[in-house]
């Protein structure tokens, strides 16, 4: 009884705060809601269908349940904690929007755009009989994943330069076509591959951009819009989630697994993306995973995308191998918890890291989104919107890793596409 209410009050509490935190930011509540999701639903099955965890090879026994859920509910007030404190962070160096579209730019980004979308469907023709879900790699093609792995934030980009006002008929014409060719080599690429987590990943930014230019002021805070657009963001987000389901569904349906035969059915319910990930806790605390120099060196490295080439490995990779010899690699494995990263750099210290190193990488995300103009704005929520799973099963690397190599160039390109222009606001536009 006492470990249900711990679970319970820890669900309670964080959902709490991610509500309260909406009302002012949707990017960190979102953060907030899917560290959540990938904590205690690990929790429970741990706790309470132990076989589970047991299947999975990741069951330490009873005890390490209620250090691993005070050190997860510790850490979520230390990032409460800290997100308060760095707000400041955040909320500074406010901007504002110009907009001073060329022809040009537009032009050649539509251009490269739809020549892309052709280029990667001759490719993924090639490719279609040598990709599945229990290959490794799954997509034996590195510069083909290198790509696929852009075009989520390339059709959200597309996206947001459609839903700008003022386009004509023809220019629409051809931004809906290379929506359409992105997205279709995208959506047949992720089925094919019995990928998920992308899939789930652009249908929030999509939704979250429509929600953002509904929902938010100017300040980035909620606000109420009018009855009709009310519903009709309804529909459409409804209609998202709907179509997102599905495709989860038909692609868990499609998986080819070596899963055992007459398992429960509770193991169906709890295992899923979002299940083993917690395990890693659980496991550096029963193991007592203590490397503060490997944690430097991994973020380190595989932040600048340089851990394959110094042969850095990620995180999980050593202590996955530590759990079990040969499950891990730098493409397969039990995956991560966020959380997890503080416990290995300090042992039970690490709830001061999780405060304040995941609060300041989620508000420097958060900063980029303070303009003046709802459409930016909505844009930056929406690639927020997207590492909300992969930095919750992985770890604070990814925040500044797509940080540099994600958000930084999609901004780019959509800045370049529109002629949008930002300035601090005390600066003049001619100086």
């Amino acid at each position: 009884m006492t470990d249900a209410l711990g679970l319970v009050a820890l669900a309670i509490g964080v959902l709490v705060a991610a509500v309260r935190t909406a009302r002012r930011d949707l990017a960190i509540a979102g953060f907030l809601a899917f560290f959540l999701v990938y904590s205690v639903i690990a929790l429970t099955g741990y706790r309470f269908v132990p076989i589970v965890s047991m299947v999975q090879g990741l069951y330490f026994g009873p005890e390490r349940f209620r250090p691993a859920l005070v050190f997860t509910g510790a850490s979520f007030a230390a990032l409460l904690v800290g997100l308060r404190v760095l707000r400041p962070v955040a909320e500074s160096g406010r901007r504002t929007v110009r907009w001073a579209p060329q022809a040009a730019p537009f032009a050649t980004v539509v251009l490269a755009g739809g020549a892309l979308a052709v280029l990667m469907a001759l490719r993924l023709a090639m490719l279609w009989p040598d990709i599945a879900y229990g290959r490794i790699p799954q997509i034996p093609d590195k510069a083909y994943t290198f790509v696929f792995k852009y075009l989520p934030s390339l059709v959200l980009v597309f996206w947001a330069i459609a839903r700008l006002p003022g386009r004509g008929t023809f220019e629409r014409a051809l931004l809906r076509s290379v929506l359409v060719g992105l997205g279709v080599v995208f959506l047949a690429t992720a089925i094919r591959a019995g990928n998920r987590t992308d899939i789930l990943a652009l249908t929030l930014a999509l939704l979250l951009f429509e929600v953002g230019l509904v929902w938010t002021a100017a300040d980035g805070t909620l606000m109420l819009p009018d009855w009709r657009r009310l519903l009709r963001t309804g529909v459409t987000v409804g209609a998202g989630l709907g179509l997102m389901l599905t495709i989860a569904s038909f692609i868990q349906r499609t998986r080819v697994t070596d899963e055992p035969e007459l398992l429960p059915p509770a193991y169906k319910v709890f295992v899923n993306d979002y299940y083993a990930p917690a395990h890693m806790l659980v496991a550096a605390m029963a193991l007592d995973y203590v490397k503060p120099l490997a944690v430097l060196a991994s973020n380190l490295s595989n932040s600048l995308l340089l851990g394959g080439v110094l042969g850095v490995p990620y995180l999980q990779q050593d202590l996955g191998n530590a759990i079990a010899p040969g499950s891990s690699s730098r493409s397969t494995g039990f995956a991560f918890f966020i959380f997890a990263e503080g416990y290995i750099a300090a042992g039970w210290g690490g709830i001061v890291y999780n405060g304040l190193v995941t609060a300041l990488g989620l508000l420097w995300w958060r900063r980029q989104g303070r303009t003046d103009d709802p459409h930016y704005n909505a844009l930056v929520l929406a690639l927020t919107a997207m590492q909300w799973a992969v930095v919750a099963r992985s770890g604070t690397h990814l925040l500044v890793r797509n940080f540099i190599f994600t958000l930084l160039p999609m901004l780019a390109l959509f800045r370049f596409a529109t002629g949008c222009r930002l300035r601090r606001q005390e600066e003049s536009w001619n100086s």
